[in-house]
């Protein structure tokens, strides 16, 4: 009996069991899944595991013709982390430059698209920059904030989609919670989502020179991961189809003069 509950204990614990879950909330939700895909970490000269990449596609379709217009593809790079003990966010500033550059995006201008309305980032005025947890969990915690981050470099340049939108993510389950701090004093509450920013220095693939992306990276919860996937559809999601689909009917906006203007 000792050893079947061991047995049962590992399984519940396991990080397999919570990227099972993870996939199967995806694909009801009409995501398609990619587990355990490899990336090059030029950091440590070896290749990496990713736990998921999730993508769905969106199609801009005359509703009279049928014709399609465009298109567009949302891509999630997950890590799935089990955490034990407890993990503290403390607050920093975000600037608007920053808000900016955490919104990852290839063929999509999206200082048209967007507002501090229209996506969740635009609208953080303040994010974890700093993180405390136990020693032990240090790594898992180091591993769970770089790992998409450097998945999703490598995967979006070598992706062959025109328009898409990236973002990276780790949906963690466990006894821990996530709490933010404000100076020394911790709110009282746990975040059902939570976010952390970090200026991140990689070696680009093609001019191999160093460059600097500034990320937000979400942490969810996993009973809150539904909840997550249908905030993004129902608002990002939403702003580029009605971006794509007013082109499509009447071509482009008058160009953006927010002064970080640029096409990705």
């Amino acid at each position: 009996m000792g050893k079947e509950n061991n047995l049962k204990g590992i399984i519940k614990n396991s990080g397999h069991n919570l990227h099972m879950q993870v996939v199967e909330i995806l694909e009801d939700a009409g995501w398609r899944v990619n587990s355990n895909s490899y990336y090059y970490d030029d950091s440590a000269n070896k290749p990496r595991e990713i736990d998921i990449i999730a993508s769905k596609e969106e199609k801009i379709i005359e509703p009279i013709s049928g014709i399609k217009h465009d298109e567009f593809t949302i891509f999630l790079f997950i890590e799935c982390k089990y955490f034990n003990d407890p993990i503290i966010f403390r607050l920093h500033n975000q600037t608007e430059t920053e808000s900016w550059h955490s919104i990852i995006t290839k063929g999509l201008n999206k200082y048209e698209i967007f507002d501090n309305t229209r996506h969740s980032f635009l609208r953080l005025d303040r994010v974890g920059k700093l993180h405390d947890t136990t020693k032990k969990q240090e790594k898992n915690l180091f591993d769970a904030v770089t790992q998409p981050i450097k998945s999703l470099l490598f995967f979006k340049d070598a992706d062959s989609q025109s328009k898409a939108i990236y973002l990276p993510l780790v949906v963690f389950n466990g006894p821990a919670e996530i709490y933010y701090a404000e100076n020394q004093t911790i709110k009282e509450y746990p975040e059902k989502i939570a976010y952390f920013g970090i200026n991140y220095w990689y070696k680009n693939v093609h001019s191999n020179k160093l460059e600097q992306q500034y990320f937000v990276i979400t942490f969810v919860k996993l009973k809150y991961l539904t909840d997550f996937l249908n905030a993004l559809k129902d608002n990002e999601v939403v702003w580029i189809r009605k971006h794509l689909e007013f082109k499509a009917n009447f071509g482009p906006p008058k160009t953006s003069i927010h002064p970080l203007n640029s096409f990705e």
